[in-house]
């Protein structure tokens, strides 16, 4: 859990964000911030669309919710939300 990271319970999906790969100018670079895990939360969530459009936003968020790898304390926390995404699982779910 990066020290830096927003936490309450409004955090409801966690993604990595910690010493990630990502380009940069001089091919790559080691980064680490929200801002990293936050794309690939919405790249994520842009899969589930292309994959499944006719999915409504609710349950794309149920499916997400459903298949996370729980962190933490047990259940829904202030610091994981519902844990580690995994869009895999969530493409796979069906309501």
């Amino acid at each position: 859990l990066m020290p830096q990271a927003n936490r309450g319970a409004y955090v409801y999906i966690s993604a990595p964000g910690v010493e990630m790969v990502a380009p940069s100018g001089a091919g790559s670079d080691v980064v680490t911030g929200t801002s990293f895990a936050a794309a690939i939360v919405s790249g994520a969530i842009a899969n589930l669309i292309h994959a499944s459009p006719e999915r409504s936003a609710d349950q794309i968020e149920k499916a997400l919710a459903a298949t996370a790898k729980d962190l933490g304390p047990k259940g829904r926390d202030n610091d994981f939300g519902y844990g580690l995404i995994d869009t895999k699982a969530a493409e796979a779910a069906k309501e």
